[in-house]
């Protein structure tokens, strides 16, 4: 009879896990989410969503308020958690064991014997951040074709247009990637009221998003630093969407089931697109901010590349297009972001024509 492998799931959001981290049997992906938030004050995030959402593998992302109350719940111990001091003599003496495992390996092992070394370290969620990066329903087409009926609402305003640049002194200056301010002052001429009303509302809650890029924390040159590192930046566009979603009047409209669809199967679409404006063709970097505002972490893309060819060149393709097309303007991000938001064909909408 053949034998049947048993994979050991994550409590807290079903994924595959790990091993045992802070008390609890989770995946990678919970261990680093409870590392970094469980020593912050018990009101320090608020649910959207009454306190009623259904943490899994895709929804984990949402709501950070419930996803720590399950960490909890299921027994993770904060008192667990390594200090900053304790962290970095761990970290050296893994680095220490890695180069001496190295160095053996080089006598002993061939080439693809190498490929595997430390892979099951890794404390991002490697295989489901490849299945996002790959699997994604926004296609060149759709891209241009949305940017384009934006453009044909928009083009008649470009003279309202108030170009604004402020210089920046602070280290990543290095890096030409400044937030440019480009507000609409005046739609009376183009739109009725009710238009003007919704996207004035809109671009008044899309300044969640307007993050400063402060001097530079860190530099991710390698893999895994590059793949932490979006992960994290991620996760904090999936908290604004759902924050600035929940400004949204017509968003409010429709049902909860609704929004919570809306924003469950158009997150990572949303989150595509906001990364973009953080993006460097000249020196294919991208600088996300740092879970501390002023500062930021700038990733090279070239580290991807390493080790996952194919993500790389999807990554890059999609950046590198939408910015040769549309060089980054934040305003049109914003309204592709409401396009992205409100699509009717998202699976399990109950009211697609309110949506619509």
């Amino acid at each position: 009879m053949a034998s049947t492998e048993v994979i050991k799931k994550c409590v807290v959001c079903d994924d595959k896990a790990s091993g045992f981290n802070f008390n609890v049997l989770t995946c990678g992906s919970c261990k680093a989410f409870f590392r970094r938030n469980a020593l912050k004050d018990e009101n320090h995030f608020k649910c959207p969503f009454e306190g009623k959402c259904d943490l899994n593998l895709i929804t984990r992302k949402f709501c950070q308020k419930c996803r720590l109350n399950k960490c909890f719940e299921v027994g993770m111990k904060k008192d667990l958690i390594l200090s900053e001091r304790e962290l970095e003599l761990r970290s050296k003496r893994r680095a220490e064991k890695k180069m001496k495992s190295k160095l053996n390996s080089q006598k002993k092992m061939t080439t693809d014997d190498k490929s595997t070394t430390d892979s099951g370290n890794s404390s991002v969620d490697s295989d489901f951040m490849t299945q996002i990066f790959l699997d994604t329903s926004i296609s060149d087409e759709k891209i241009k074709a949305q940017i384009i009926d934006i453009e044909n609402s928009v083009d008649a305003t470009k003279k309202t247009i108030v170009w604004t640049h402020k210089p920046s002194t602070s280290k990543v200056s290095e890096f030409p990637i400044i937030p440019i301010v480009r507000p609409i002052t005046d739609y009376n001429n183009n739109f009725n009221a009710i238009e003007s009303n919704r996207l004035t509302e809109l671009l008044s809650a899309s300044h969640i998003f307007k993050m400063p890029y402060g001097s530079v924390k860190s530099v991710a040159n390698t893999y895994l630093d590059a793949m932490e590192a979006i992960a994290e930046h991620m996760e904090q566009v999936i908290d604004k969407l759902v924050s600035m979603s929940k400004r949204l009047t017509l968003f409010n409209a429709v049902c909860v089931s609704d929004q919570i669809a809306l924003i469950k199967y158009g997150s990572i679409e949303m989150v595509y697109l906001r990364q973009i404006i953080g993006y460097n063709a000249d020196t294919n970097q991208l600088v996300v901010p740092d879970e501390d505002p002023t500062q930021s972490v700038v990733v090279y893309l070239d580290a991807i590349n390493q080790e996952k060819q194919y993500l790389y060149k999807a990554f890059v393709k999609y950046f590198q297009e939408f910015v040769r097309e549309w060089d980054c303007d934040e305003t049109i991000v914003d309204l592709l972001t409401a396009i992205i938001l409100f699509d009717p064909n998202r699976p399990g909408l109950q009211h697609r024509t309110l949506v619509k």
